[in-house]
């Protein structure tokens, strides 16, 4: 019983999910035929816009061509216009350019004849000005003449004067040579007497020297004898062999004889530079000369 209820609700329950099937497919239908008529009517629409925006262009381009006729008809009529009105404004321009001409040309021949008396009055300027010119030319060239006669004279003064201060400059020099060789003399006398004086000296110490050292052995011989003679207990006093007495050797003469070079040098030096005048280097010269 419980198996014949099962199979009775399953076959009931295929039946109600073939209804449902069958319901849903009818349905799907009808949406199908619903949209394949939307579509139908879409295409429609579609093919009624196209010919009325077809239409509307049309018109509007109508429209246009009629707008662009218009103005190129109000185009064409103020060119006719301005052609008019450049024609008359040339018309005007030539009657003033022909009174221009008139005019110009009066004024032209009151110019010329001012132009004809003015170069009359000039050829006279002129005339009078040549003859000043030729006057200044002539007063300036004796100006001229007067001043090269100057310049000349201006010239042989100053050459008279050069060579006048050449001749003092080459005498100058040549007494600070001559100056010169007398101090180069003089300072090798000096050297040379200098040098023979401590040569003599030396020689002096140097015999001085070889008497002491005779009278040494002399004495000290004297004093063996003498010792020999004196009885037994008496020690003589002997200096040492080769002792000498205290005797001052003679002091050399230092003379300033490089400080006296050394400033003739500097002396000439400053007088050849020109930072002192010949008197004073003579003067300078003959005090440092004095000089012991």
């Amino acid at each position: 019983e419980s198996e014949k209820q099962a199979e009775v609700a399953r076959k009931a329950k295929i039946e109600a999910d073939k209804l449902a099937v069958e319901k849903k497919a009818a349905e799907a239908k009808a949406k199908i035929e619903a949209d394949k008529k939307v579509v139908a009517d879409a295409k429609l629409k579609l093919e009624a816009d196209k010919k009325a925006k077809a239409e509307t262009d049309r018109i509007a381009k109508i429209e246009a061509d009629k707008k662009a006729e218009m103005a190129a008809k109000a185009d064409a009529d103020r060119k006719t216009a301005e052609a008019k009105a450049k024609l008359e404004s040339e018309k005007q321009a030539e009657v003033a350019r022909k009174s221009k001409i008139e005019a110009d040309k009066l004024a032209v021949e009151k110019k010329a004849a001012e132009a004809k008396a003015k170069i009359e009055a000039d050829k006279k300027v002129a005339a009078d000005a040549k003859v000043k010119l030729e006057t200044e030319r002539k007063a300036r060239d004796a100006a001229e003449v007067q001043a090269k006669a100057k310049i000349e004279l201006e010239r042989q003064v100053q050459e008279a004067k050069l060579a006048a201060e050449k001749l003092a400059k080459a005498q100058a020099e040549a007494a600070v040579k001559a100056s010169m060789k007398a101090q180069e003399e003089s300072i090798a006398k000096s050297k040379a007497a200098a040098a023979a004086a401590a040569k003599a000296e030396l020689k002096q110490k140097a015999e001085t020297e070889a008497r002491l050292k005779e009278m040494d052995r002399k004495r000290a011989e004297e004093e063996r004898k003498a010792a020999a003679t004196k009885p037994v207990g008496v020690t003589p006093t002997v200096p040492p062999a080769g002792t000498a007495p205290n005797v001052a050797p003679p002091e050399m003469k230092k003379g300033p004889v490089k400080a006296k070079e050394q400033r003739l040098k500097e002396l000439l030096q400053q007088y050849l530079t020109d930072k002192i005048t010949p008197r004073e280097y003579h003067q300078q010269r003959a005090k440092i000369l004095a000089e012991p």
